[in-house]
C-alpha cells in the first residue's frame, strides 16, 4: 500500500498548519500573557517560583495596536502549542497502532 494513511494524511496537514503558522507572524515565548486588569494592557514574563523571569512590557491601551499584535503573538504561540500536542499523538499512533482491524492482520488472510 502506497498511498499515505489517514493519520499520515493528518500528521502532514498538521506540519503544513504548522509552517503557515510560523510564516504568519512572530510567536510568543512560552509563559508570556497580557494583563489588561485597567485601562492599560501589559506583557507579564513567566514566573519560575513565583518570581518573573524579566520585566513587565508597556502595551498601551488595551485594544491598542501593541496589545493586539500582542495576542496574535499568544495566539500562534497557544497553536503551535496544541500542534505539537495532536502530532506527537498522531506519531505515535503511527509507529505503535493499539488496534488493527482483523482484515488487516496477516494471519486472518492465511
Amino acid at each position: 500500500m502506497n498511498e499515505p494513511s489517514f493519520l499520515q494524511s493528518e500528521l502532514n496537514r498538521l506540519m503544513q498548519l504548522e509552517r503557515d503558522i510560523r510564516a504568519s507572524g512572530p510567536v510568543a515565548e512560552s509563559g508570556w500573557a497580557i494583563d489588561t486588569s485597567g485601562r492599560f494592557a501589559r506583557a507579564r514574563p513567566p514566573r519560575v517560583n513565583g518570581k518573573a523571569v524579566g520585566k513587565t512590557i508597556a502595551l498601551g491601551q488595551v485594544s491598542g495596536s501593541k496589545h493586539r499584535d500582542w495576542q496574535m503573538k499568544i495566539q500562534r504561540r497557544n497553536a503551535l502549542q496544541e500542534i505539537g500536542r495532536r502530532g506527537i499523538i498522531l506519531q505515535s499512533m503511527i509507529d505503535n497502532p493499539i488496534w488493527r482491524p482483523e482484515c488487516f492482520n496477516n494471519s486472518a488472510i492465511q
